[in-house]
């Protein structure tokens, strides 16, 4: 399940060239008219909880701020609920109007032998989050115990820092009906598309879902934001599919970043794979004019 399992590391970290030899996932930003700093942690969405490792220096930096920031606000229940909402394509669409009869078997087929999901119960759920709710549901075989540095974070702030919750310090760089425009930008037919792709080529590549689990990690911990970025999958159809998601989001982060900081200190929280490359955030901010640099990390001690 070669394939599939690249495509979760991507969405676990999803998401000129940055200098990999500064190697981290925790930035400050600094400078063009910003009173205070501000940080950019770069997170994995859900992970094993026997992989998962703690620094004090995200802790420092979280202390400091006024605001945390995630992709999507998640204290905000009523947005976590549109979110589920925009999984579903629009009344009268069908995963079967996408393929032929011949390749919806297949499909079909896949899905219910690999993940034990019934394709035909869920034929109005869009292709990419139907591949996404797959990979979640096949780290399922990796690990039973799981955590998120998301929710934690989250957490730490409220019980930790007495943060409340009625005065807006935890918001959202992008709501849900702003990530299902950017999403819709890519056709459904694209989507399926991508599946089918993805299902015929785990017929030529094989390897185990928990090697690929544990390069992603290895990844992580290495904190090397470029080779994150292009750690999702050697295939360049399926590359250019994630990448055109990232950096779509990113442009959009990164035009409301700027107004956030100068109102409140503020410590975003993003997947992984947003850092690096020619249009991750890091590279974006310096365009625009910030400092932004890494802060060393050594993942030595416990939450």
């Amino acid at each position: 399940m070669k394939l599939i399992y690249k495509h979760l590391a991507f969405i676990l970290l999803l998401f000129y060239t940055t200098n990999s030899s500064a190697q981290s996932v925790l930035w400050i930003v600094e400078g063009n008219g910003l009173e205070k700093p501000s940080y950019i942690f770069g997170s994995v969405h859900e992970m094993c909880i026997h992989n998962f490792k703690w620094d004090i220096k995200i802790e420092r930096a979280m202390k400091i701020t006024k605001r945390v920031c995630f992709e999507i606000d998640i204290n905000n229940i009523f947005e976590l609920f549109r979110q589920k909402r925009i999984e579903k394509m629009p009344d009268g669409y069908s995963l079967k109007d996408f393929y032929s009869e011949e390749d919806y078997e297949l499909v079909s087929t896949y899905f219910k032998e690999k993940f034990k999901i019934n394709v035909e119960k869920k034929d109005n759920i869009s292709p990419l989050f139907l591949m996404m709710n797959a990979a979640y549901k096949g780290q399922k075989e990796i690990c039973k115990k799981r955590i998120s540095y998301d929710y934690e974070i989250l957490r730490l702030y409220k019980e930790k820092y007495t943060l409340p919750v009625n005065v807006n310090k935890v918001d959202g760089l992008e709501t849900a009906e702003e990530r299902d425009h950017i999403l819709k930008k890519i056709s459904y037919q694209r989507q399926a598309d991508i599946i089918l792709h993805v299902i015929r080529q785990e017929s030529i590549e094989k390897t185990s879902s928990a090697l690929e689990y544990a390069q992603m990690i290895s990844s992580y911990y290495r904190m090397d934001i470029d080779e994150i970025r292009e750690s999702s999958s050697t295939d360049p159809e399926i590359r250019d599919f994630e990448n055109n998601i990232i950096d779509a989001r990113n442009e959009l982060w990164v035009k409301k970043m700027p107004k956030m900081m100068e109102n409140n200190p503020t410590f975003f929280v993003v997947g992984a794979a947003h850092l690096g490359g020619d249009f991750g955030l890091i590279n974006l901010l310096k365009d625009e004019g910030y400092i932004v640099r890494p802060l060393k990390m050594t993942w030595d001690k416990k939450l």
